[in-house]
Parts: structure tokens; C-alpha cells; sequence
């Protein structure tokens, strides 16, 4: 719960950039239906072993923004990146500030996002 002149920010994996990463790897970007994976490792940990299936879900960017939007929430920024902040495949290489990118430079599409409401 936010107080009134709280700020919400939030940084998150642009919903778009596995489909340009992984083309074929991941359903329809607007879909709705739970994805669960088997897999080794995270992005704060490679060597972490999960013990069930990883659950997750695709939101669009509009359903973010809206969801905050419907909150009662005051949107006063909303940035995309072309960059990421943890180590997506090992060739990544690191940018000032913690963040990562392609080792082959700059890419076409959003990596990241941010998004930064308050609460009147």
C-alpha cells in the first residue's frame, strides 16, 4: 500500500524481448495462459537447481501500465532500454551501473523497461 505522494517504480525484463532472443521459445506475447518451464538456474543464481517447474506469466506492457493506471496510480514515466540488468546468455557483457547487453552492441528492441507512478 502506497501513502498518498508514494512512489511506485518498478524495472522488469521487457515483455517483448524474449520473442526477440528466443523466437519461437515462448507463446504469442499476449498470451494469457501460465508457461511453466524446466529449467537449471536463474538470473541471480546459474548454478541454482529449482526443485518444481518455474511458473510465469505474460503481461503486455499496456497491461502493466493499465493495472497501475486502474490502482489509482499517477504514470509519470515510462522508459524502455536496450539493455538488461542481469546476464541473459554468457556472451553479455557488462555496462556501467550493473547493467548487461549483447556483446554485439545495441539491439532493435527493449530489453528492459521502467516504469515510475505515485499516488496522489
Amino acid at each position: 500500500m502506497l501513502t498518498p505522494g508514494g512512489t511506485l517504480y518498478l524495472i522488469d525484463e521487457h515483455p517483448l524481448a524474449w520473442h526477440f532472443l528466443c523466437p519461437g521459445a515462448r507463446p504469442s506475447y499476449f498470451c494469457t495462459e501460465p508457461q511453466r518451464h524446466e529449467r537449471e538456474g536463474d538470473y541471480c543464481d546459474r548454478t541454482f537447481r529449482h526443485e518444481h517447474p518455474v511458473v510465469e506469466y505474460q503481461h503486455t506492457v499496456a497491461e502493466l501500465v493499465n493495472s497501475v493506471i486502474d490502482a489509482g496510480l499517477r504514470v509519470g514515466r515510462l522508459e524502455e532500454y536496450d539493455f538488461g540488468f542481469f546476464q541473459v546468455f554468457e556472451d553479455w557483457v557488462p555496462m556501467e551501473g550493473g547493467y548487461r547487453r549483447p556483446a554485439e552492441g545495441r539491439t532493435i528492441y527493449p530489453l528492459m523497461l521502467s516504469l515510475k507512478a505515485t499516488k496522489p
